[in-house]
């Protein structure tokens, strides 16, 4: 169990440097070129949604750290993240693409869009519905083996 813990934890690293990296290149892309020709409010929801997104991957990648050290407890709060993310981007479509008017469409879509990169490269591409059911996976082995090692202790 302890390999797979690791290879979780790397691909767990890997994945939030990435979705980190293309963040960083997309604003910089951006920079001074914003389209839609964002307010103050709209550059406060930009701000909320990227300290949320970064926060979450941020996250992500410290469990990965703590996976590849063998602490049995990441296992269920990497899950938690992940099922995390997922809401959130699940949410943040929903009002922030679905619910906005046509007015804010640009805003909504290309300027916060944008916020939402680092939840974006995870969940949109799959890896955090992936790695929420490795991450129970894990976790039903790991009870699974704390059982046995309770039963035959005795």
């Amino acid at each position: 169990m302890r390999w797979a813990m690791r290879i979780f934890g790397a691909a767990n690293i890997f994945v939030s440097l990435f979705g980190l990296y293309f963040f960083a290149w997309l604003i910089q892309i951006h920079l001074g070129k914003w389209r839609g020709n964002p307010t103050h409010q709209d550059w406060g929801v930009f701000f909320a949604i990227s300290a949320v997104s970064t926060l979450l991957v941020l996250c992500v990648a410290y469990l990965g750290v703590r996976l590849i050290l063998g602490d049995l407890k990441a296992i269920w709060q990497i899950g938690c993240v992940f099922l995390m993310e997922i809401v959130f981007f699940y949410v943040d479509v929903c009002v922030t693409w679905l619910g906005m008017p046509d007015s804010k469409a640009v805003i909504s879509v290309s300027f916060w869009g944008i916020a939402m990169t680092p939840v974006d490269s995870q969940v949109a591409l799959g890896y955090a519905p992936a790695g929420l059911v490795v991450a129970i996976i894990l976790f039903l082995i790991q009870r699974r083996r704390a059982k046995l090692n309770r039963v035959f202790a005795h």
